[in-house]
């Protein structure tokens, strides 16, 4: 073979091994030179203290292991979580610290009276997944209540067609939740960290449909037979006075702003059932009864109205005491069913209460905005089973911007305080 030959033959098989060589290559998703990134992983968990050595091993791989080991129940919400990678090192840290660590700003925690000790909480339940473009971290203190008639339980009646259990809740200044037991004829009050206080029972005949606390304590009980009833804060009956239902064609709860008593239309209208006159309860008269206008009223005089474009987005509009809208604000939210006006704090923040799904899940969400109607973060309300059973509102909210929620759940109730 010429010289000349030769060397074109050599070229050859060269530039073959070449390509070869190059096909066979492992395909590098990183960007680097050389092998893929090795996966490693090492978790310890031994005197409720976890120590964690972990390289790119999927998120759920790990949070699955922590559930295992330390009996905290874990769930992932939301899909851009599945096969997330997680590179994380620590040593011996504590559950509420390691999961701190691992998650970020991505979680819910939910905690549980240590029932041992009187001022600490363990955690119970981590929430992992972003429902809200700006997710709060909020404490939930929970208690579960037995159906029954005794000292500290409430009444369910169940028939074929039938659940009817408590049909609503409010809380006082203090933090104390008053829980409507209509089917036992009394009300339910807790305190703020779900110890059971004390009980009211109603007059014979008498039903605790609604309720709402002045700033004073005193009590309003609404019964749908129309009646308006006035208790002391410590349970003693005060006065009663008529409400028309005919005012309405359907209702939601009703709230307390200054000394003016409302209940809420399905209309979006606050209308006046009752005022607080020198501490006592009155009946509205003459212009006071007058057609009520649209949006429910804040505790600054402020008015907010909500409207809903069902699947796409919610809006908000603020009116001010003169009339004038202020503010008019869109929620986009992709599966959005349903939206209302919680309530205003003290500092003037006000919450709007959302529901939406993803065709799998429903998820009940709290957004928070400033007075001027910015946008400041969601609280992500856990979901819960509600077994079928009527009540006039799903959350409750006070002063502090602490939100309480009752929750019938088939084979028992619980409260839930977001702090």
């Amino acid at each position: 073979m010429e010289k000349k030959e030769f060397l074109k033959t050599k070229g050859f098989y060269l530039i073959t091994f070449l390509l070869i060589l190059f096909i066979l290559q492992p395909l590098n998703l990183s960007g680097q030179e050389g092998v893929p990134e090795k996966t490693s992983k090492t978790i310890e968990i031994k005197n409720n203290l976890i120590s964690l050595d972990v390289k790119g091993v999927d998120l759920s791989e790990v949070l699955k292991e922590i559930e295992k080991g330390t009996g905290v129940r874990i769930t992932i919400v939301g899909k851009e979580l599945i096969g997330k990678k997680l590179t994380k090192s620590f040593k011996n840290l504590d559950i509420e610290k390691a999961l701190r660590s691992i998650l970020g700003e991505d979680y819910v925690f939910v905690f549980l009276k240590d029932l041992k000790k009187k001022d600490k909480y363990i955690l119970k339940e981590v929430k992992v997944g972003v429902l809200g473009s700006k997710p709060s971290k909020v404490r939930m203190i929970t208690k579960e209540i037995a159906y029954g008639k005794g000292k500290e339980e409430v009444g369910l009646l169940s028939m074929k067609d039938l659940r009817r259990g408590p049909e609503s809740f409010s809380n006082d200044a203090e933090g104390n939740l008053y829980i409507c037991d209509t089917v036992n004829r009394r009300i339910q009050i807790f305190s703020p960290d779900g110890t059971h206080l004390y009980e009211i029972p109603l007059k014979e005949g008498m039903e605790a449909n609604d309720i709402a606390i002045d700033k004073s304590g005193h009590i309003y009980i609404y019964d749908i037979q129309g009646k308006l009833y006035q208790y002391d804060k410590k349970g003693n009956f005060l006065t009663m006075i008529d409400v028309d239902s005919e005012r309405w064609r359907s209702r939601r709860h009703i709230h307390i702003v200054g000394n003016d008593i409302y209940i809420r239309s399905g209309d979006q209208e606050d209308i006046l059932i009752g005022r607080i006159v020198e501490g006592l309860l009155v009946a509205p008269k003459g212009e006071e009864l007058s057609l009520p206008q649209k949006g429910i009223y804040g505790f600054s005089g402020n008015r907010y109205l909500v409207n809903l474009t069902r699947w796409e987005r919610g809006g908000i509009e603020i009116i001010n005491t003169r009339g004038d809208i202020v503010k008019s604000i869109e929620l986009p939210m992709k599966g959005i069913v349903s939206i209302s006006f919680l309530q205003e704090d003290k500092k003037g923040n006000f919450y709007i209460q959302t529901e939406r799904t993803d065709n799998e899940n429903l998820f009940l969400e709290v957004q928070k905005f400033d007075s001027d109607g910015n946008y400041l973060t969601t609280v992500l309300i856990p979901e819960s089973d509600y077994s079928g059973v009527w009540g006039i509102k799903l959350l409750s909210l006070d002063e502090n911007g602490t939100i309480y929620q009752v929750v019938t759940e088939k084979e028992r109730a619980q409260i839930n305080i977001f702090q």
